[in-house]
């Protein structure tokens, strides 16, 4: 009687008792072997880089906002004019579309009766 294992009285594959063959390297491209890795967080960057792009983009703002507290340039004719007036009808598009609707549902339910 066979042995018992994992699989019951199943039958392996010879394939699967055969000592696993030697795969020979692969030859690892140039381009592969130059990335380097970001100097803050580790990700890989192409070479000639130290910082990846989100470090950098941090970094970046980081400098910048230290600068932008200065007062932003506002042109003259902007700076002392009033804000738009928006008029009743550009805010209440919505609720005129809405009505608009309705009255045609209206009138339509009317002519068509």
């Amino acid at each position: 009687m066979a042995p018992q294992g994992p699989l019951g009285s199943a039958q392996l594959h010879s394939a699967l008792l055969d000592e696993p063959v030697s795969v020979p390297p692969i030859a690892v491209p140039e381009a592969m072997r130059r990335v380097q890795k970001c100097s803050t967080c580790g990700f890989l960057v192409s070479e000639g880089r130290t910082l990846c792009v989100d470090c950098e983009n941090k970094r970046y703002e980081r400098t910048e906002s230290a600068d932008a507290t200065a007062a932003e340039f506002v042109p003259a004719f902007l700076a002392y004019s009033p804000p738009p007036d928006d008029s009743w009808l550009a805010n209440h598009v919505n609720l005129l579309a809405v009505l608009v609707l309705i009255l045609s549902i209206v009138v339509a339910v009317v002519v068509f009766r």
